[in-house]
């Protein structure tokens, strides 16, 4: 039975008011919240796919055990007649995705900056026997200062976290995906490859494994094929290329490990740094500046005397660079649109519940424009139905998704 929170706005959660929603995952809606009583921010998630109670009392269990400066500390877990919550840290920030989404892509010192952080976090989770599993971009928070926090452990696992996948279902996000997660194969090791991924995500803006469709994708996974970084950006520190080299290896054993990855930067802590400007007249003597502003006041006397006798004349290409503006424009809200396939493997009659109540089979491919939220329900004779909320990310062109049988 799926669990509905619809209406939860301003209503209060273990003494916490619900203030607005901050997003939806697999298992949960996640609400920003405000406790008067203790004067305290936080972010709720509230669970509303009933069959994941288990693995949301496991994510619950790992990352109430932990605790480091770069992982959102949790709070409690409530258990109320009718709703599951993990009440955690609030983050003020934007997420990593969208941090490099509106940047286009991060400079080599602040890819160095955000990556030892998520580092010395996996170093930490890996000492202590748990394995992340679900490392993006997606599930990381930078905040003003710079400050990087891990946030979600829905599917982290470890010693004691049982069996929640049946044999032939992965889990995790596929462009991510170390080549070992497909046979349901994970180790710490998987947890640095998909780092690898996501910096390549940071200093280039592309992930390195896209494609068409889920078959094409996961064969330049298996054979690790991807367009080197420096081909995108020529101007990645050497260091970053390096870590992306060793952490993106088929052989997990030959993957580097989280500790060797920090200590490969340690050399760059204060070497990387973003050109300082210079200035221009630090080695020119009084005479040469005095002769320079001369000739820079003339040239400006002659620009002005020019645009004075051109009036109110049309300027030559104006029209034409205006309309060329026009069509680019055009261009890019078209280039905006994106189309993602929905999908689930291995069961045939499938279909997707859309908003308007049409039924169509899938695997089916939405379109919207890029950051678009879309909702829609999946549905197959047999299984429970899924309800999903999305983001059209311009990343990522598929998704597939596990649906649970019946009782």
């Amino acid at each position: 039975m799926t669990m509905r929170h619809s209406g939860l706005l301003d209503k209060e959660v273990a003494g916490y008011r619900l203030i607005s929603k901050i997003g939806s995952g697999g298992m949960g809606t996640v609400y920003r919240a405000y406790h008067p009583s203790l004067k305290r921010e936080a972010a709720i998630k509230i669970l509303f796919q009933e069959e994941f109670s288990d693995r949301f009392k496991n994510e619950a269990s790992i990352q109430s055990s932990v605790k480091h400066v770069n992982i959102a500390r949790m709070y409690d877990y409530v258990t109320l007649p009718d709703l599951q919550c993990i009440i955690m840290e609030y983050i003020d920030g934007d997420s990593l995705d969208a941090y490099i989404r509106k940047k286009g892509k991060l400079s080599s010192k602040e890819t160095v900056s955000v990556l030892r952080q998520v580092l010395s976090a996996i170093i930490y989770l890996h000492s202590r026997g748990i394995i992340h599993r679900d490392i993006k971009s997606q599930n990381f928070k930078i905040q003003k200062d710079g400050a990087v926090k891990m946030l979600d452990f829905g599917i982290a696992k470890d010693k004691d976290t049982p069996r929640f996948t049946r044999h032939g279902f992965m889990v995790g996000t596929t462009e991510y995906m170390a080549p070992e997660q497909f046979n349901n194969e994970v180790e710490k090791s998987s947890d640095i490859w998909s780092l690898g991924v996501m910096t390549y995500e940071m200093v280039t803006g592309y992930l390195p494994f896209e494609a068409n469709n889920q078959i094409e994708l996961r064969n330049k996974i298996y054979n690790c094929i991807y367009t080197k970084p420096e081909i995108l950006a020529s101007d990645i520190d050497p260091a970053l290329l390096n870590f992306i080299e060793k952490s993106l290896k088929v052989n997990p054993r030959s993957r580097i490990t989280a500790k060797e990855a920090l200590l490969l930067f340690e050399p760059y802590k204060s070497k990387i740094s973003e050109k300082k400007k210079t200035n221009p007249f630090k080695n020119i003597t009084q005479n040469q500046k005095f002769g320079g502003w001369i000739i820079l006041s003339l040239f400006l006397v002659v620009v002005l005397v020019l645009a004075l006798s051109k009036g109110n004349n049309t300027i030559p290409g104006k029209q034409e660079k205006e309309q060329t503006n026009s069509n680019t424009q055009v261009n890019k809200n078209a280039d905006d649109l994106r189309s993602v396939k929905i999908d689930v493997p291995g069961v045939e009659d499938a279909r997707i519940i859309l908003e308007n109540g049409q039924s169509i089979k899938l695997p089916y491919e939405i379109k919207g424009k890029n950051g678009e939220s879309v909702s829609f329900t999946i549905k197959a004779d047999g299984y429970k139905e899924k309800r999903v909320e999305m983001k059209i990310n311009h990343r990522r062109n598929s998704y597939d998704y596990n649906l649970e049988k019946n009782n």
